[in-house]
């Protein structure tokens, strides 16, 4: 990310950007953590998984009116979610932020750097 982002939707428009792993076929939980853990890419996940981050804590923020989220349990980086209409469908989205989205999120978003 770039000094240059001012606004929150400008951020989040950068963080969508990029390329996108798809979603595997028949991928377990533990290949899923693996795959969208990795910061600076798009991942698509199912929809189960976006419902998941949703429901399992509170989300650290929501918005974007197309109910994206973005979940982070205590200190750990925000992972931001996101849903979009596609040719292929209705996909669901994640990309794990690193340090400095996070703080540039948070800042952004007016939202504390912790959820505890």
């Amino acid at each position: 990310m770039t000094a240059t982002t001012t606004t929150l939707g400008e951020l989040i428009a950068r963080l969508k950007q990029g390329e996108t792993v798809p979603l595997p076929d028949h991928e377990g939980w533990a290949g899923m953590i693996a795959r969208t853990t990795l910061f600076g890419r798009v991942c698509e996940v199912a929809g189960e998984t976006y419902d998941y981050f949703l429901e399992v804590l509170p989300p650290r923020w929501m918005g974007m009116g197309n109910g994206g989220f973005a979940f982070g349990e205590g200190a750990d980086p925000l992972r931001l979610f996101w849903a979009a209409n596609t040719p292929h469908g209705r996909q669901f989205f994640c990309r794990q932020l690193d340090e400095i989205e996070t703080r540039q999120f948070c800042r952004l978003a007016r939202i504390p750097l912790t959820s505890g």
